[in-house]
């Protein structure tokens, strides 16, 4: 490989985009994506990617195992692991506002109550994508997609996987048979 294609391996690997990759590279043309295309089918080239992108998982301790952990934690978090909602409001719960403090929440609000982050599993915590201060002083808790992680899973193990069927047709002629009689014969 050259030079130049070494360096366009190493763009690649970096967002896996070959466009720009190419022009990352040094590479000038007129069009840019086919020619990356091109350049990305090339069995060095290929090679050289998939070699440097099991040397970098490896480097990392990345494994399909660890990658199938961490989509389950998300995958199967429930809600209810964090918060618990319900009963009536007392005049001794607050509410929190970054602008406003602690003020006192009306008896017809719903109560809702969170899992002390010390208390939740490393597993849990994972999953939390968001935990923030509304502006109008509500706790907004957002988890991870769900089912974007379920469908993952699903992925890495194969379970949308299409069957396969193999039809096997078996087609038999002998020269100068045809299995029709003559009818000029009779």
């Amino acid at each position: 490989m050259t030079d130049r294609q070494e360096r366009f391996v190493d763009e690649y690997l970096i967002d896996m985009n070959a466009s720009a990759a190419y022009r990352r590279a040094g590479y000038a043309s007129k069009n840019p994506d086919v020619d990356a295309a091109k350049l990305l089918v090339k069995p060095s080239i290929q090679q050289a990617i998939a070699k440097r992108r099991d040397k970098l998982a490896e480097k990392a301790e990345i494994t399909q195992e660890k990658v199938l952990t961490e989509y389950a934690r998300i995958g199967f978090a429930r809600l209810t692991d964090y918060i618990a909602w319900g009963g009536e409001a007392h005049e001794s719960v607050c509410k929190v506002s970054a602008e406003e403090g602690v003020q006192i929440v009306d008896k017809s609000t719903l109560v809702a109550t969170f899992t002390e982050s010390s208390k939740l599993t490393p597993e849990q915590a994972a999953a939390i994508s968001e935990l923030s201060i509304t502006k109008e002083g509500s706790v907004k808790l957002k988890l991870h997609d769900k089912r974007g992680a379920l469908d993952s899973i699903c992925k890495m193990l194969g379970y949308n996987a299409p069957d396969k069927v193999e039809q096997t047709t078996k087609v038999v002629l002998f020269a100068g048979e045809t299995g029709l009689e003559d009818e000029s014969d009779s």
